[in-house]
């Protein structure tokens, strides 16, 4: 959809992360959260949204780096 309206020449802002990233993000000073975000195809995020925090965790937060970012949330809050 985002492809039909830049080539109708409308100026399209995409806004995937809400503001519950914020704190997560303010501690990513190396940007291995920044990347894994960029990286993840759509498919998979509507997959982590349909699973639990478990498989978010397991899945998304998937490199030491990131588990030692959520390593003090639970599973409710990593979802």
């Amino acid at each position: 959809m985002e492809g039909n309206f830049r080539g109708a020449g409308w100026n399209v802002l995409k806004v995937i992360w809400g503001s519950r990233w914020d704190a997560l993000l303010a501690r990513d000073t190396d940007n291995h959260l920044k990347q894994r975000m960029e990286e993840v195809v759509d498919g998979d995020y509507q997959t982590y949204k349909a699973k639990d925090g478990a498989y978010v965790r397991e899945h998304f937060f998937n490199t030491p780096e990131l588990k030692a970012m959520v390593a003090n949330m639970s599973d409710e809050e990593v979802w």
